[in-house]
């Protein structure tokens, strides 16, 4: 199955690492093997870093502050072999 990895360290507003805050991608399409409303959850470790691998399709992002109790949607990705995203914040522009 075809998919990319996005990598990094994600930081706060402040410039601190983000540690224990959440990003939520959902599946919004069926592809390949992955089925729509499939989840994955990254939770940002000590170290500020991350590591997902996304399967291609079309994905809702959403993410959490360690202090908030909701998800906030940032928008659906698409994520295809056209996508040259190697970090959340570039899958988002």
């Amino acid at each position: 199955m075809a998919s990319i990895t996005l990598a990094g360290t994600l930081l706060d507003p402040n410039s601190d690492l983000a540690v224990g805050d959440e990003i939520r991608f959902t599946h919004n399409s069926t592809t390949g093997q992955t089925v729509k409303g499939a989840i994955s959850l990254v939770t940002i470790g000590p170290a500020g870093t991350y590591s997902v691998l996304l399967q291609y399709g079309l994905v809702l992002v959403e993410y959490k502050d360690i202090r908030s109790t909701q998800f906030k949607n940032l928008g659906v990705a698409t994520v295809n072999a056209s996508n040259p995203a190697t970090s959340i914040p570039e899958l988002l522009n």
